[in-house]
This record gives structure tokens, C-alpha cells and sequence, in this order.
């Protein structure tokens, strides 16, 4: 993991701080040998083009999180945020982090005594264990459908495929309802077929 390359290629100051939660190395790349690095391997500038997309795009969705989300879906992302940074292998559902109560309101945008609530919400949804100083996840994939619980799915071509594929939902913790056509009708046609799933709520 890299840290204050955006304030060096900005030339500004680096204003942040960092902790570490486990034993690590660092290793301080002198300015100069950095520059030197971008300009003379391509492959290496290619990598931080990369993380410096990365980050705009997960301000991005974090900044239409505080406008949308509730503080529910804000406090459940940030945990899969850590939750990825620390997997130890592709596949890993389960995983065990160690944030500070500080440090994830801060990141949620909420309070400490909110993120205590939400912390409590979740572990009477067996989605999370306290651990000591610790917090473990039992499923991302959950935490990450927190704030959608049903789904519509309207289908022509291929449907049986869909409906092997996803079934009723109930592996990814929400609720799937199949609205099927027949033969297809187009965009507005799909959703009148569906509207009886839909309800009377507001939907998306």
C-alpha cells in the first residue's frame, strides 16, 4: 500500500497520518527516485494512474453515499470497504477487521453513539462479532445488499438461465420475484407486465 503520492505528483505538503493496525515494514521512497521511477517505467506509472483512478472513483461513490445513503448503508459500506482491504484470498466472505470507533464514524459521516446503534443493528442481524478491539464480518456479500432487500427481475430471452442462476435470492440474502414475459416487450411494456410485483411503494 502506497501513501502520499497524490501530494507529491500534487507538490503540496502531505497533510495526513496513518496507523498501523498489525506489525509491517515501510520502506520511504525519496522524491527524487520516485519521479525517476515514473519517467524512466512505464509499467510503474501505468500502477499509479491506476490507484489515482481508483481513489477518484471511490470518492465518487462515497460522496453519492453521504447524499443518498442512509446512515445504515453508510456505516454497512465502510465496513466492506475495510472488510476488502483485508481479504486473504479471492472467495473470502468471512473476515475479521480492526477499526476504531473513531475512525469509522469519521469515514461514515455519523456519530459515535449512531455507529455504536448501527454496530448493535448488525450484530443482532448476525452480520458482525465483536472480537476485543476487533470487528468480524460474517458475510460482505450481505453487508454489501444492505439497503435492498427485494428484487424484481422482468425477463424474455434466456429466463431459465437467469432463474438456475439466481433462484429465489436467498443465497445472497434478498428476495428475487421473477416477472416473465413470454415473448419481449420492450422497456415500458416490461415494467406495466411486472407492475403487479412492484406494489404501490416507491421502487427503483
Amino acid at each position: 500500500q502506497f501513501f502520499g503520492y497524490e501530494s507529491i505528483l500534487l507538490n503540496v505538503k502531505y497533510t495526513e497520518s496513518a496507523a498501523a493496525l498489525e506489525d509491517c515494514e515501510i520502506a520511504l521512497i525519496p522524491k527524487d527516485n520516485f519521479f525517476e521511477l515514473l519517467f524512466n517505467k512505464p509499467a510503474i506509472a501505468t500502477k499509479f494512474i491506476k490507484l489515482l483512478s481508483g481513489n477518484v472513483k471511490e470518492k465518487e461513490e462515497q460522496m453519492l453515499g453521504f447524499a443518498y445513503d442512509s446512515v445504515h448503508k453508510r456505516v454497512a459500506n465502510t465496513l466492506v470497504q475495510f472488510a476488502v482491504k483485508s481479504l486473504e484470498y479471492e472467495g473470502q466472505d468471512e473476515v475479521l477487521i480492526r477499526i476504531s470507533r473513531d475512525d469509522l464514524a469519521a469515514l461514515a459521516g455519523t456519530a459515535n453513539e449512531t455507529i455504536s446503534r448501527m454496530l448493535a443493528d448488525f450484530k443482532d442481524e448476525k452480520l458482525i462479532v465483536k472480537e476485543g478491539n476487533a470487528i468480524r464480518i460474517f458475510s460482505i456479500e450481505k453487508l454489501k445488499n444492505i439497503g435492498v432487500t427485494e428484487i424484481v427481475i422482468n425477463t424474455a430471452w434466456l429466463a431459465d438461465k437467469l432463474v438456475d442462476a439466481l433462484g429465489d435470492g436467498s443465497a445472497l440474502g434478498i428476495q428475487i420475484l421473477w416477472s416473465h414475459e413470454g415473448e419481449g416487450l420492450e422497456t415500458a411494456g416490461g415494467i406495466i407486465h411486472a407492475l403487479p410485483l412492484l406494489g404501490d411503494e416507491p421502487f427503483i
